[in-house]
């Protein structure tokens, strides 16, 4: 279990778990980066994301790595019983992007995509 202090994107947040500030990026999901020709779609990403899990405590699910190439915790998240990787999916502002081994509900993800 972890809390989540920030909101950093529409796929990353910052969590405090055992009194330690942790990152973590979704697993087998992209959203729209500032700074680019998306900047609107990253602003309604980062909304969506910051509406699902802000100042809420969340489980998390590890696929097959532990750590990205930035040392982010990789993970499936769960406000309860939403599944956030999903919902940011369904509510089309974040694309399903396979980042292998990590693909274990790839097939899930595409069948909700718009």
């Amino acid at each position: 279990m972890a809390f989540v202090k920030k909101v950093i994107d529409g796929d990353s947040i910052l969590v405090e778990m055992n009194s330690e500030l942790i990152e973590i990026r979704y697993v087998g999901i992209n959203a729209p980066e500032f700074g680019g020709p998306q900047e609107r779609a990253a602003q309604i990403a980062l909304e969506a994301n910051r509406n699902l899990v802000l100042g809420k405590t969340i489980w998390m699910v590890r696929d097959v790595r532990d750590r990205d190439k930035y040392h982010r915790l990789l993970r499936f998240v769960f406000v309860g019983d939403l599944f956030v990787n999903l919902e940011l999916v369904k509510q089309g502002v974040a694309q399903v992007q396979d980042y292998p081994p990590d693909t274990s509900c790839q097939t899930l993800f595409r069948k909700y995509a718009p």
